[in-house]
């Protein structure tokens, strides 16, 4: 049953999920995202990623488009990940095909083999990300049958928006602001990686919308913030190129790649 799901995914853009409208809302997980209500969203298509679930006890809103792709968080958290894929039937569920983890072994691991395959879940194909490259190897479009690796999961929910028609995409929640607290364990010290991944021994994650987000035993890992914005900044230059807008409608956050607008705005345009 998993190949026909992963068969399906990868025929090309004729068999993506198609939206019923142009404008669509990508929301992001920083604590910002505590300033909307998110019950404001009913019938808008929305895309959410790694613990958004940790909100759903606060807001009836539920994403329709769900997705995971960091080498840390899917792994480490792949039962809480599967009990909402078989909690939300009318969620679609997005993952790469596959993965490489984060102990560099060279080898690419199946996701497949940790997130079952079910109606409501697709994988795809990945490409390298080069910031330095031509557009199919920055942001991937409706033509490209792959997601480009982002230095952000708000990325990667940016392409599937707008290889499922999104013609405007309005993101929350995107604060790009991060803190390690000081009691926070760095693992891999001994390795010559820039990006370590990190635990803390308390739910005090102060880079979310909920404390226990990467709190107490979840494994993180160092942001690069830097890298995020120039992803950002390449991704939305193609976006404008291609005739898709791309503004930020959350509250602060260091997010000013965009051209902000009110949230109660994005709401109005996607409601049509």
């Amino acid at each position: 049953m998993g190949s026909d799901f992963m068969k399906v995914w990868q025929l090309g853009s004729d068999d993506y999920p198609k939206l019923d409208r142009e404008s669509v809302i990508v929301v992001g997980n920083g604590p910002s995202l505590n300033q909307h209500d998110l019950d404001e969203l009913a019938g808008i298509p929305s895309f959410a990623a790694n613990a958004i679930y940790l909100i759903f006890e606060r807001t009836n809103w539920r994403p329709g488009y769900y997705s995971c792709v960091d080498t840390v968080v899917l792994p480490d958290r792949k039962e809480e990940i599967s009990h909402w894929i078989d909690r939300l039937p009318d969620t679609l569920f997005f993952f790469p095909k596959e993965i490489y983890t984060h102990d560099c072994t060279g080898t690419p691991v199946c996701v497949e083999t940790f997130i079952k395959p079910r109606p409501n879940v697709r994988f795809f194909k990945t490409q390298s990300l080069n910031l330095n490259g031509p557009q199919e190897n920055v942001f991937s479009l409706s033509k490209d049958h792959f997601i480009v690796e982002p230095m952000t999961v708000t990325i990667t929910l940016m392409q599937l928006a707008v290889k499922f028609g999104a013609k405007r995409i309005f993101l929350i929640g995107c604060d790009t602001d991060y803190k390690i607290p000081e009691t926070a364990k760095v693992l891999d010290k001994d390795d010559n990686r820039v990006d370590k991944r990190i635990v803390l021994d308390e739910d005090n994650d102060p880079n979310h919308f909920d404390p226990r987000y990467f709190g107490m035993g979840k494994l993180w890992h160092t942001p690069n913030t830097t890298l995020m914005l120039e992803h950002y900044e390449k991704a939305y230059e193609i976006c404008k190129a291609n005739g898709i807008e791309v503004y930020n409608a959350g509250f602060g956050g260091m997010l000013e790649v965009f051209p902000r607008v009110s949230f109660a705005h994005a709401v109005e345009v996607c409601r049509g």
